[in-house]
């Protein structure tokens, strides 16, 4: 329920900013001599168009991402990216609640984590461990003083960026052109190919 819940908030929000926007445009649009009415209709409906378009191409980009690079698609109430093959570092519900999870376990309240090469060091809110590479099983340690820890959630999106960050921009740009080619279309449709007779 989670993320139709923040869909709906999405779809809510982007109305309101479509709905300004068509505002302004609209009364632009109303000082302007050649083909008032269509270019009305086309200032009204363009910003609507133009925002759910890139919504949900974006949204059906993320989908993409996560399904091939196996991260969180960022709209919901779970969040998770893979440390390894066998462990994912996750949160549910906020930032605050983070943990580690494995097919067997659960490390729960994690706070702080550092990557070290391919090993890495956790800071729960109880104790220290390390996690080897290709492994998942956290084993209780002294976490050297060299070691910077970063905030879990600061983590998270480091370690997602670097997973997924170039398919994410790349999937955006597609998004952010496809959204412009529906409003070329729009404009064909609504205006017509020669803006310059009335």
């Amino acid at each position: 329920m989670g993320p139709l819940f923040v869909i709906l908030f999405h779809l809510i929000f982007i109305f309101i900013v479509a709905s300004i926007l068509a505002f302004v445009f609209t009364i632009f649009s109303a000082f302007l001599k050649n083909k008032k009415k269509r270019k009305i209709v086309f200032a009204l409906l363009s910003p609507f168009v133009f925002c759910y378009s890139l919504y949900f191409f974006a949204l059906i980009g993320s989908g993409i991402v996560s399904t091939i690079k196996d991260v969180d698609m960022g709209i919901g109430d779970y969040w998770s990216v893979p440390l390894n093959d066998n462990v994912k570092l996750s949160f549910i519900d906020s930032s605050e609640n983070c943990y580690l999870e494995t097919d067997q376990e659960q490390l729960l309240n994690v706070k702080e984590i550092q990557q070290i090469k391919n090993d890495y060091y956790i800071k729960t809110n109880d104790n220290s461990y390390l996690l080897k590479n290709d492994s998942d099983d956290f084993i209780e340690t002294i976490i050297p003083s060299e070691v910077k820890l970063l905030d879990s959630w600061d983590f998270y999106f480091k370690k997602k960026y670097e997973i997924a960050g170039g398919l994410l921009v790349f999937f955006g740009i597609v998004s952010l052109a496809l959204s412009c080619f529906v409003i070329y279309l729009l404009k064909m449709i609504v205006i017509g190919r020669n803006v310059s007779k009335s």
